[in-house]
């Protein structure tokens, strides 16, 4: 009703598009099988075609999680988005036991890097993305990104990386603890000497994981890659 789905066995939806339109679903869940085409609002539980309104809610105005494909879609333009690195994997250094499925069947990995224009403007772009192991932060995704700024440094590219993060990956140990340093030492550089412009967004959820870091004597990256910004939104 309104747009709401109620928590029970019989599921009544009303699409936001015809509100006449009145479909009755069973015993299923609709954001699993119909997630291609619908998503299902987190606060209001609205329900709405997937590509409407720029993923803000029609009923509440809340905004939705976006994977790091939609973010591209939504922030290059057409037809300029170059991406790097697209085949590095991570060798799963610890042989982690996890029941979810390998690496090599799910996302290259928590981030996509790449260039392209920005209402004709180049720049260097790296999306993480929270649908991969919780968007944490590994091998390949510190070096992914440490590769982006370097090249941003060296063509003299602005530099914007979006953060939806976990934090550290836990399952890659203390090599993922390394990339944090890697990342704001090639940071440093591409402000300091370079001084070029760095915009970094924060999305829901991010985490720095701070306690892991001080009691690992790595206090000092807290300022961690996100947030050594000339811009953050």
């Amino acid at each position: 009703e309104s747009g709401k789905i109620r928590q029970s066995k019989n599921y009544k939806i009303r699409t936001n598009r015809n509100r006449n339109n009145l479909i009755s679903y069973k015993d299923f869940d609709i954001t699993k099988n119909y997630n291609q085409l619908w998503i299902q609002c987190d606060n209001c539980y609205g329900l709405m075609y997937k590509k409407v309104e720029m993923n803000v809610c029609e009923e509440c105005g809340h905004y939705l999680k976006m994977t790091s494909s939609e973010r591209i879609e939504l922030s290059i333009d057409p037809g300029t988005w170059n991406p790097m690195d697209e085949d590095m994997v991570s060798a799963d250094p610890i042989k982690f036991h996890s029941k979810e499925e390998p690496y090599k069947k799910r996302l290259t990995d928590a981030v996509q890097t790449g260039t392209g224009q920005l209402n004709g403007i180049p720049v260097a772009l790296g999306v993480m993305d929270f649908q991969f192991m919780g968007g944490s932060m590994g091998s390949v995704v510190g070096e992914k990104i440490t590769r982006l700024i370097e090249y941003a440094t060296n063509q003299c590219l602005p530099l914007i990386l979006v953060c939806s993060s976990g934090g550290a990956r836990m399952q890659e140990g203390s090599l993922s603890l390394m990339q944090m340093a890697k990342i704001s030492s090639v940071l440093c550089d591409y402000q300091s000497s370079k001084k070029l412009f760095y915009i970094s967004i924060l999305t829901s959820p991010k985490k720095p994981c701070l306690k892991v870091h001080k009691r690992l004597n790595l206090y000092y990256v807290r300022a961690y890659w996100m947030q050594l910004y000339h811009v953050i939104l």
